[in-house]
């Protein structure tokens, strides 16, 4: 080559040079700075699960991971998101470490949009993280609403996006924009279970106990391809529960047990039992242990336990 184009060796050389540092650096930006960006991650994912308890030295990890990843930075906020979720669960954490971490985190999914302004999962992870932590985190509710309000822009018909605004608009004390969300993102999703129920558990939150119940019944008039679950069950208990509302809660779970009889009887026998000794019905409450032993003849030093408390008065409160 050096003869035909008349290349001297040393511009050769230095071409040589320039391609090898180039490759280099190619190779270290984008191999070994991604490979050491996923060590990171894994270190700092494996540490979380072994042992939660020095979670700065976790989040440090976490946040080197972002750093260093050349591509992908929105799988490491994942991790993050999914970890910073679960310290709000940590007993051992203190309000002041949390209000700091979820504070860093939160500027730091905002990212993920600005980097990729047309993902509309960025703005779903955000909007998440942000009800989650709304009662730490006095303006995360407003946030909610201004990040929601610009992804519908992009997915006007994703239901996800009403629930989350939704849920913004209730911690903000809107009834009417929270129940108007809601009802949206069911009308967008009818044949989903979870959404009819979180409909229905937004209505027993405002104590319009009616339409939670025409709900619930059309959760189990309709022919779905989804079928209500204990798990959704466990869900309208608890909220009903929350209100104290066990003179609607006891006729419907009653119904429910009549039309799901796969359901695990003895929990919710015992559910039942519980309440009606709650009102006061010891004679109800007596009934449902006698079922429970009666499936379970194991369940009977129980039973007799649940009894002496019962007529001591213990579980009326």
């Amino acid at each position: 080559n050096e003869n035909q184009n008349g290349i001297s060796s040393g511009a050769y050389q230095a071409t040589v040079v320039v391609l090898s540092a180039a490759l280099v650096f190619c190779v270290y930006f984008f191999n070994i700075r991604l490979l050491n960006a996923n060590k990171l991650l894994y270190t700092a994912v494996r540490s979380s699960i072994s042992n939660p308890a020095p979670f700065k030295k976790n989040i440090q990890l976490l946040y080197q991971s972002i750093d260093n990843a050349v591509t992908g930075r929105f799988e490491a906020r994942q991790q993050l998101f999914d970890y910073v979720m679960a310290l709000k669960n940590n007993k051992y954490m203190q309000k002041g470490d949390l209000v700091s971490v979820a504070q860093d985190a939160e500027k730091e999914f905002e990212k993920s949009i600005e980097e990729e302004p047309n993902e509309v999962r960025h703005y779903l992870t955000l909007s998440m993280f942000c009800n989650e932590y709304s009662n730490l985190l006095p303006k995360c509710s407003n946030i909610v609403v201004v990040t929601i309000k610009k992804a519908l822009r992009l997915s006007p018909t994703r239901p996800q996006l009403y629930f989350e605004i939704g849920q913004a608009y209730a911690n903000l004390g809107n009834k009417q924009l929270a129940l108007e969300s809601f009802s949206k993102g069911v009308e967008l999703s009818p044949t989903v279970i979870d959404t009819r129920v979180s409909l229905a558990n937004l209505y027993i939150f405002y104590k319009e106990y009616s339409k939670a119940e025409n709900e619930l019944n059309r959760i189990m008039r309709e022919e779905s391809p989804q079928r209500l679950t204990e798990t959704n069950l466990d869900r309208i208990i608890d909220m009903y529960d929350k209100m104290a509302k066990y003179d609607t809660i006891i006729p419907t779970l009653t119904n429910i047990l009549e039309e799901y009889p796969n359901f695990s009887l003895i929990k919710y026998y015992g559910k039942l039992a519980y309440m009606h000794a709650y009102k006061g019905d010891n004679a109800k409450a007596e009934e449902y242990m006698d079922k429970i032993v009666s499936i379970d003849p194991s369940q009977k030093e129980n039973a007799i336990k649940f009894l002496e408390e019962l007529n001591q008065g213990k579980l009326k409160k």
